[in-house]
């Protein structure tokens, strides 16, 4: 019984023999199949490769930026910003009372009428 039980262990020491299992599988291996799980598990690791998310960037940075020509809806959102804008609101007001009278006597209708009066 020991005489058995000091062959084991010596085999199970023996690092030849401990590894030819391994040294005989490795040169095989199995093929994953291709089941949905595993294709979206691809894909995945697809998108979190920094060289295929950045791929779509770069190929822009080399063709350059080209402008998009205002849309109606975009020149009509730029009209309205303007018209909204605190600024422009009073510079208009402003030159509005520029060229208003200050008082009845200065308009033009006013004078009219007193001229034709005499």
């Amino acid at each position: 019984v020991e005489i058995e039980r000091v062959e084991k262990v010596s085999e199970m020491q023996d690092a030849r023999r401990y590894r030819e299992k391994w040294d005989d599988e490795k040169q095989r291996y199995t093929v994953i199949p291709d089941s949905p799980e595993v294709m979206r598990v691809i894909e995945a690791a697809k998108m979190q490769s920094d060289l295929i998310y950045h791929e779509g960037y770069e190929k822009q940075k080399t063709e350059g930026y080209k402008m998009v020509h205002d849309t109606p809806l975009f020149n009509q959102c730029r009209e309205s910003a303007w018209n909204a804008s605190d600024y422009n609101y009073k510079t208009a007001l402003k030159e509005a009372r520029e060229k208003s009278y200050k008082n009845v006597h200065e308009s033009p209708l006013y004078l009219q009428n007193k001229l034709s009066a005499q």
